[in-house]
């Protein structure tokens, strides 16, 4: 694997049915981006052993609830604002 691959970030964004798009941007921009921004950013000055090993974060949004699920671990309900 070429080194630039080991501090890479790959973003993901499923499609949203019409109907829930405007509510999916919203937790987007609001809650997920932002908490992806911090996840990276403590990655960024974590450990090595933590930064040579593959690591996810996703978020999930089914009807007006989110979930979150941290390094393929199952989805736990997240508080929305």
């Amino acid at each position: 694997m070429p080194p630039d691959w080991w501090s890479s970030v790959w973003i993901t964004v499923a499609p949203v049915s019409g109907g829930e798009r405007a509510i999916s941007r919203q937790i987007l921009r609001e809650q997920a981006l932002p908490e992806l921004r911090q996840w990276i950013d403590e990655a960024r000055h974590g450990s090595q052993a933590w930064a040579l090993s593959r690591h996810s974060i996703s978020w999930q949004l089914v009807g007006q609830s989110l979930s979150l699920s941290h390094d393929h671990q199952p989805y736990q309900p997240v508080k929305l604002p």
